[in-house]
């Protein structure tokens, strides 16, 4: 049939058609339906069609999106209720996990017709939002996404069909990171192209000498009262030529996102708004040249981390990795806890005074004697 006989209005098709891989001797398929109001920029990205399973991913980029979220990614799929569930989900898993692979930060929805296949055998990270019988008693229609708190129904809902036929029944408590997280701010030091020279010329027109001087006490260089002024004078003569800035960061602020990378996105947005469709391309396609060139930056300078041969550089790049953060652990100030822990792993080391027996286990007498 053509597409003419499925289309709606004010949304985009996708279509999956049923062919002989599929076993079955009627035809069908699957289709998914994307609001133009929300998404225009959509693509179909794989569909695969077998005795044991169907499915289609169509992917969509959003021009207003949280920014955790770099895409959203939307799968139909149909499971026949006598296909075999560890095919079915071999392939459902190869599929979702090269996406994941490929686009980690990405929003997933797995949508469709399951009957006895459960997603989470799986793919356990992903969640299942359906909590109510689609098919008589059964929930057979289910939806699954990557975040737990994605999409909830309200209850009671009269029927799948007005699931499916009404968004208004389904309501989005998913808030964004920048919600329901407090931006952190901190203070930087900015460094001028001359703080350099005028910092070395500062310290070599310096008489050390006169420090030293000053921290002898009877005869001795008190070498505490020696290093505390010297420092204090290498931090003055610092504040001298350097200046502070604040600066704020946003719980969904990528770590790679610089300068470059915030002006192409503002010259994105004022072309969007322009409706001007040839700037808004130029605009996108040097967005993601300058993104690219940021993340190969950001790359390149976490690299440098394991090749300084310094061990404090080389815990700070893992802790960019593994997204570490200090402040969340909290070392407990009890003063016994060092004795604590020596008698804990010393206690082997005490000599065994008392004699060893040995164990003689009972011998029960046979029934027979």
């Amino acid at each position: 049939m053509p597409d003419p006989a499925f289309q709606l209005d004010g949304r985009l098709l996708f279509r999956a058609d049923r062919n002989q891989q599929s076993g079955k001797a009627r035809g069908g398929g699957l289709c998914v339906y994307v609001n133009k109001d929300w998404c225009t920029n959509c693509t179909l990205v794989n569909s695969h069609c077998s005795e044991a399973i169907e499915h289609m991913t169509v992917k969509c980029r959003p021009h207003y999106l949280p920014r955790e979220f770099t895409a959203v990614f939307v799968t139909a799929v149909y499971i026949p209720p006598g296909a075999k569930a560890n095919e079915a989900l071999k392939e459902l898993h190869n599929n979702i996990s090269s996406l994941q692979h490929k686009h980690p930060e990405a929003f997933y929805v797995v949508a469709g017709d399951f009957n006895h296949v459960n997603l989470t055998d799986t793919l356990p990270k992903f969640y299942q939002h359906v909590t109510i019988p689609t098919r008589g008693n059964n929930t057979l229609d289910r939806v699954y996404t990557n975040k737990r708190d994605a999409h909830t129904e309200p209850s009671p809902t009269p029927t799948w069909a007005s699931l499916t036929t009404s968004p208004s029944c389904w309501s989005l408590p998913y808030r964004p990171l920048l919600r329901h997280h407090t931006p952190t701010q901190r203070t930087i030091t900015v460094w001028p192209s001359d703080a350099v020279p005028a910092l070395q010329d500062c310290f070599q027109r310096t008489d050390w000498q006169i420090f030293r001087e000053a921290a002898v006490r009877e005869g001795e260089v008190d070498l505490e009262e020696y290093t505390s002024a010297v420092l204090g004078y290498i931090s003055k003569c610092t504040e001298d030529v350097t200046s502070t800035r604040t600066v704020t960061g946003y719980p969904n602020q990528k770590p790679w996102l610089n300068a470059e990378v915030r002006s192409l996105l503002k010259a994105r947005d004022a072309a969007f708004r322009s409706g001007d469709r040839l700037a808004l391309r130029a605009a996108r396609r040097q967005l993601t040249a300058g993104v690219k060139r940021a993340k190969a930056a950001y790359a390149q300078r976490i690299q440098g981390h394991f090749t300084s041969n310094d061990p404090r550089s080389m815990w700070r790049g893992i802790k960019c990795i593994t997204d570490y953060n200090t402040r969340d652990a909290q070392c407990p100030r009890d003063p016994s806890l060092p004795d604590a822990l020596n008698n804990f792993y010393a206690r082997f080391d005490d000599d065994d005074t008392s004699p060893s027996t040995r164990f003689t286990p009972h011998q029960e007498k046979s029934p027979s004697g």
